[in-house]
């Protein structure tokens, strides 16, 4: 008896052992895959300007290189492709180098046409490539300044933006050290020089101006025949100006007098006739309001028609538009929730068809474009194990299919699950958000929970969280799981949400945060004892707002961030917009409420780690924000760091700053997050 029961036990001590092999031997087979890393962050290829030809035919798309270690401070090189709409082989167009965003396919001819410099040419003119054998044409010969430029439908008019000249005696003047800025013109920044707007006619080269008077052209568009040009103006280039106070102006072409079709609305842009030349469309802001995002969509027949708001009351914000090709309709790229698509939306019924598969959302701020018969699309696609690509659908059939493959080492990494989250607010209101689970997420286990705020007048979807701004991916590589909640004031689900922090900065919009840690930590995600926040811009204030108002967080990263409302209005360039975009009133009115809404008059209650980053050229959140905050946990005691990024503004761009950046961060939440 005692020698089976031996025999027995060694045989399940082996059998155990063999379980174990198996299980991991079995788990490595099922992950032999590395978790997305810091190098992989830096190698990405981006997309910019994805552009379907007006037949349909073709694709072109411009191409972001990485740039090496050594090569960090340098411009990102840009590559110039084409690839047939249905598939096939992609072409590099090597004989012209990307410069600007003046990308766009000619109207009738499917010419790819865009502003360039030749050494055999005088000045920048407009040329363009021909997509079957990529012969290259000269299309303008003028001694203009052009800086952007667009074509009427039927290709007879190019309007194009030139910058004012300046006058040689005050340019001489400057150049003899005469240059005080006068500050009080229009903020702590030189003006820069107004936009004129100037016509050409394609069959004799003949240019001239429209007479705009000393207004500035901020945007503009042609009417299909070039019979006429709608163009929003401001009286200067302030922001100020140009966003609170634009009007937009139609001119009968040629030599017509300026009348004024819309002046009750900030913020607005991208004016867009229908191809029929009937309607005109554009964005802005609700009427008599100043939402610092223009989320008003206007169509109006013209000066006889009162401008009539699409979108008003919808549970969506509308990014950006472009007319359905021929159909009458439009096309929109919405937000709602932690999802962004396009859509299309009827002006006579109001119903909205999405378009993009819903496995898939846009890519943040990408381009999209639409052949003339509203049939073929081209867009920029991702989802949060997929890097953006270029993508074609056709609104019929609702066939999507990928063309581009741009990051492929990509595909051999590890990725925690992506997914849309929701909870409510104390008030009842329904939040929205994204997680990032852990790589090899165990349903079972708490994990660190890092809190990512996302900067004002954005939103986080379910797209690839990889980019100095967006954290999602690296952490959840490295074991954490992330929350990136759309707290009220984010660019999504309609303009009452997008309106709900104003002039309540760190009021709801906190609330709406903390609901989501506490439902994180309900659903047995979230280890109570280890959370950490961050975030950039105004996620950068709500990070240092968190910090003086809970102890919850142990460990916190201030991004580009606002201590002091106070300070800051004597600081930025766009004071005007925070005053009347954000917080409603003037600061200087109410300075007892701004300052109950500082983080720095509360800086003594703080007892979280943090680390502070900014941009050292940053003209919107200047870095003696960050220094203020600084000096204050130093004086407090409170273990800080602070980093200052050479030659970056609002952002971060150079490849080694974003690794240092995103190392530091790391090593940062992976000191004081550790398991107690």
């Amino acid at each position: 008896m005692n020698q089976f029961k031996s025999v027995l036990k060694r045989s399940l001590v082996i059998a155990f052992i063999c379980v174990g092999l198996l299980q991991r031997f079995g788990h490595a087979d099922q992950n032999p895959l590395p978790p997305f890393s810091l190098d992989d962050l830096v190698s990405i290829h981006k997309l910019h300007q994805v552009l379907i030809s007006p037949d349909g035919a073709w694709i072109a798309f411009m191409v972001e290189q990485p740039n090496r270690e050594d090569q960090s401070g340098l411009p990102f090189r840009r590559s110039l492709h084409l690839i047939p709409a249905r598939g096939g082989e992609q072409r590099e167009v090597t004989l012209y180098q990307p410069g600007g965003s003046s990308l766009q396919w000619s109207p009738k001819s499917n010419m790819l046409t865009f502003l360039a410099r030749r050494p055999d040419v005088e000045g920048r003119q407009v040329f363009g490539v021909t997509p079957d054998d990529l012969s290259i044409y000269q299309l303008t010969q003028t001694d203009l300044a052009m800086n952007s430029f667009s074509w009427s439908l039927d290709e007879s008019k190019i309007a194009c933006s030139v910058t004012e000249p300046q006058d040689k005696e005050q340019q001489r003047q400057r150049e003899l050290g005469f240059d005080a800025i006068d500050v009080s013109a229009g903020g702590p920044d030189q003006i820069s020089a107004k936009q004129k707007l100037w016509i050409i006619n394609t069959a004799d080269n003949q240019s001239h101006p429209v007479d705009l008077g000393p207004l500035h052209a901020i945007s503009h568009a042609l009417s299909p025949t070039g019979s006429r040009v709608v163009v929003a103006v401001s009286d200067s280039t302030t922001a100020g100006d140009s966003y609170l106070r634009p009007r937009l102006l139609t001119v009968d072409l040629p030599g017509g007098t300026p009348r004024v079709l819309e002046d009750r609305a900030a913020g607005v842009t991208h004016p867009a006739w229908s191809p029929d030349g009937r309607w005109l469309a554009y964005q802005g802001c609700s009427k008599q309001a100043r939402e610092p995002f223009p989320v008003a969509l206007y169509l109006t027949r013209g000066h006889d028609n009162e401008p009539r708001d699409l979108v008003a009351g919808r549970d969506f914000i509308v990014d950006s538009f472009d007319w359905l090709g021929h159909t009458g309709e439009l096309l929109i790229m919405a937000t709602s929730g932690a999802d962004r698509y396009l859509a299309r939306l009827s002006p006579d019924t109001g119903r909205v068809k999405r378009l993009t598969p819903k496995s898939h959302v846009l890519a943040f701020r990408s381009s999209y474009s639409v052949s003339h018969d509203g049939l073929r699309i081209a867009c920029v696609l991702t989802r949060g194990d997929q890097p953006p690509d270029v993508w074609f659908i056709e609104t019929e059939t609702g066939l999507a299919r990928k063309l581009t493959d741009l990051n492929p080492h990509l595909h051999k990494r590890l990725y925690g699950p992506v997914e849309e989250v929701s909870w409510h607010a104390p008030d009842g209101l329904k939040i929205s958000g994204v997680l990032c689970k852990p790589v090899n997420y165990d349903p079972a286990q708490r994990y660190p929970l890092i809190v990512q705020l996302h900067g004002s007048q954005v939103a986080d979807v379910t797209e690839f969280q990889a980019s100095w701004m967006n954290w999602g991916i690296v952490l959840a590589a490295h074991g954490y799981a992330v929350l990136l909640p759309n707290y009220r004031g984010s660019l999504t689900s309609g303009a009452d949400f997008f309106r709900g922090n104003l002039g309540d900065f760190g009021g709801k919009d906190f609330d709406d945060i903390m609901a989501g840690v506490d439902e994180m930590i309900d659903r047995g995600i979230a280890d109570p004892e280890r959370l950490g926040v961050g975030g950039v811009s105004y996620g950068g204030y709500l990070t240092s707002w968190a910090i003086t108002q809970t102890r919850r967080f142990k460990a916190a990263v201030m991004g580009l961030g606002i201590s002091n409302w106070i300070s800051i209005a004597g600081q930025t360039g766009i004071y005007e917009i925070h005053a009347e975009s954000h917080w409603t009133f003037a600061p200087y009115d109410r300075l007892d409420f701004v300052w109950e809404r500082s983080p720095i008059k509360y800086s003594a209650r703080v007892k979280t780690p943090t680390l502070i980053y900014a941009g050292q050229n940053d003209g919107a959140v200047p870095p003696s924000q960050s220094r203020e905050f600084l000096r204050a946990l130093n004086h407090f005691g409170v273990p800080s760091k602070f980093y200052l990024y050479p030659r970056e503004g609002h952002g971060l761009h150079e490849p080694n700053h974003i690794r240092h950046n995103m190392k530091t961060i790391l090593d940062w939440f992976g000191e004081h997050l550790k398991r107690p």
